[in-house]
C-alpha cells in the first residue's frame, strides 16, 4: 500500500521486546498504518543505517521552567524523546506567590544546577497557580509531549512562606496544602511528586521543605491525589514508607517510587545491594498500584573514577537478562 509518509530501509525496534529487523514503516494520519519489507509513500525518508524506533518517554526531567523558553525541550527532542514529565523530586514551579520566586530558583541552582539568572531572564511570571502554569505552556506552545506533576516543596512554600524550610505545619496547613494538591490534579497536573532523600539543600543551604515536612504531611498530600481520583504520586526516599493513610485509597493512588543506593566505592557491593533494593520495594505500600521509576527498581550509582567493568560481572549480565 503507499502512505502519506514512508520512513525506508531502517531497522525497525518496536519496542515490544522482539528482535530488531529491517523494515519499512508507513505513515498516514499522524499513524502508523503499515510495517513491511516494502513500503512506498507520497513523502519517503531514507533510514538506511538507523534505527527506526517508538518514541521515547522520559520520566523524569526538570523542564518546568525550561519549557517556558525553549519550546522544542533540547536536548531531549534530538535524541528520540517524545514525551517528558517535569515536576519530580518535588519540584516544581507553580504553584508561587510573587514573593516566593527568588527562593524556589535558589533551591533549584542548589539543587538541580540551574543558574538564578537564566532562571531569572527565561521565565515570565504570567502564572501563579499550577493549572494557570499550565495554560501558559499551551499558550506559548511546544514541540513534543509535556506533562508534570505540581512538587511538594513549592506547595510547602505557597502554604507557609519561608517558615516551609524550617518547622512542621499545622493541620490547616496541611489541609490547605492537599486542597492546592487535589486542585492541581484536578486543573490538568498528571499528579504529585515529593522527594524524602534527605540530601537536598535548597535556598540559604537549608533541607528542602519537602525533607521537611512529616511522614503524616506526605501522606496528607498522597492521599489528596487519591481524592481527586486520577493521577500518580512520584514518591523518592531512602527505604520503605508506613502507608497506613493511603489504604483507603487503594485501587486510586498509584506510587512511582525511585530505588537509589548511596555511592558504594566497588561494582561489587552495587550489585549486592540490589537483593535488599528489590526486597524494600517489594515491602513499599504493600496493597497500594507501586511501579519502580527505574529500570529493574535500581539507580546503579557509581564514583566517576571506578572501572565499569560490569560486563565481567556474571550477577550484573544476569540481572540485565532478565
Amino acid at each position: 500500500m503507499s502512505a502519506e509518509l514512508a520512513i525506508r530501509g531502517g531497522t525497525v525496534v518496536d519496542g515490544t521486546g522482539s528482535r530488531p529487523v529491517r523494515a519499512d514503516v508507513g505513515v498516514s494520519d499522524g499513524r502508523i498504518v503499515e510495517i513491511a519489507a516494502r513500503v512506498t509513500g507520497t513523502r519517503e525518508i531514507d533510514a538506511a543505517g538507523r534505527l527506526v524506533t517508538p518514541g521515547f518517554i522520559d520520566i523524569h526531567t526538570h523542564y518546568d521552567p525550561q519549557v517556558l523558553w525553549d519550546s522544542s525541550l533540547s536536548p531531549s527532542c534530538w535524541h528520540g524523546v517524545t514525551s517528558v514529565v517535569a515536576g519530580n523530586c518535588g519540584y516544581s514551579i507553580a504553584p508561587t506567590r510573587a514573593e516566593n520566586r527568588d527562593s524556589l530558583f535558589r533551591t533549584l541552582d542548589k539543587v538541580e544546577d540551574m543558574r538564578f539568572d537564566t532562571l531569572a531572564a527565561g521565565v515570565q511570571w504570567d502564572f501563579e497557580t499550577y493549572p494557570e502554569y499550565l495554560d501558559t505552556v499551551q499558550r506559548r506552545g511546544i514541540a513534543i509531549n509535556f506533562g508534570g506533576y505540581v512538587g511538594h516543596t513549592p506547595v510547602r512554600v505557597y502554604v507557609m512562606g519561608d517558615e516551609a524550610y524550617e518547622r512542621v505545619a499545622t493541620d490547616e496547613e496541611v489541609g490547605r496544602m492537599a486542597a492546592i494538591v487535589r486542585d492541581s490534579v484536578l486543573g490538568g497536573a498528571l499528579g504529585f511528586s515529593t522527594d524524602r532523600a534527605g540530601f537536598h539543600i535548597g535556598d540559604g543551604g537549608r533541607p528542602v521543605p519537602s525533607i521537611v515536612a512529616t511522614e503524616e504531611e506526605t501522606q496528607a498530600l498522597m492521599c489528596a491525589v487519591g481524592e481527586a481520583g486520577r493521577g500518580i504520586v512520584r514518591h523518592g526516599r531512602r527505604g520503605p514508607v508506613p502507608g497506613r493513610r493511603l489504604a483507603a485509597h487503594r485501587g486510586r493512588v498509584r506510587i512511582l517510587t525511585g530505588g537509589v543506593m548511596s555511592p558504594s566505592p566497588a561494582a561489587s557491593s552495587v550489585l549486592a545491594g540490589l537483593d535488599s533494593v528489590r526486597a524494600w520495594q517489594e515491602d513499599f505500600y504493600r496493597g497500594l498500584h507501586q511501579h519502580p521509576e527505574l529500570s529493574h527498581d535500581v539507580l546503579l550509582a557509581l564514583h566517576m573514577d571506578q572501572e565499569l567493568a560490569f560486563e565481567h560481572d556474571h550477577r550484573f549480565v544476569a540481572w540485565m537478562s532478565v
